[in-house]
């Protein structure tokens, strides 16, 4: 190159337009990726929302949450107990309400009253905390548990020994023996 004639032109004005050009499709790159991931976010925290939502709803309609029904299981399991009839007489004591205080002082799930709180910690050794789920799963299981076993004792099955178990359940063992059938009781404990 000899002279300024023989160098090739720099087209400048197309330089800068690839530039820019090359710049803004980036640049919307970017912006796509940013929004593609905002909807994603977004989409993920209403999806989390929903879903925490609806534990809500199953909780106080009348549901456990799914950590007290799997303690529950677990409970009934151990205690060869019925997790339907069990189930039923939460759904009757206290509609699956945990915190269930009632004007008798009966706590809890299984409405648990307060003449059985410190009998039932000691001899199961948990805290002397009947609204705690897990305490009230805890003694409201072993008292089914033993009520079972006392009239399985006695001779009693079949719907005998539910009607006894629930009676006593509901009047405590002296009550059902002195008054016989809880049959308010019983017939809200079928229907739970």
């Amino acid at each position: 190159l000899n002279s300024y004639s023989d160098m090739p032109l720099l087209d400048v004005a197309s330089d800068e337009n690839n530039v820019t050009t090359i710049l803004v499709e980036n640049h919307k790159k970017q912006v796509e990726e940013f929004a593609k991931r905002e909807a994603e976010e977004k989409k993920k925290l209403e999806a989390e929302r929903i879903a925490a939502e609806k534990v809500s709803k199953v909780s106080s309609n009348g549901y456990l949450p799914p950590e007290h029904y799997n303690y529950l299981q677990e409970k009934v399991d151990a205690y060869g107990l019925d997790i339907k009839k069990t189930l039923a007489v939460m759904k009757h004591e206290s509609n699956f309400d945990a915190n269930a205080v009632s004007s008798t002082n009966d706590y809890g799930y299984f409405q648990i009253n307060t003449v059985n709180h410190n009998r039932l910690s000691d001899l199961l050794g948990t805290p002397n905390k009947p609204l705690d789920p897990y305490v009230n799963i805890d003694w409201g299981t072993y008292m089914l548990q033993d009520l079972y076993k006392h009239w399985s004792e006695q001779g009693l099955s079949g719907s005998e020994l539910d009607d006894a178990v629930m009676s006593s359940y509901n009047k405590g063992l002296t009550g059902f023996k002195k008054y016989g059938k809880a049959t308010a009781y019983l017939e809200k404990w079928r229907t739970a």
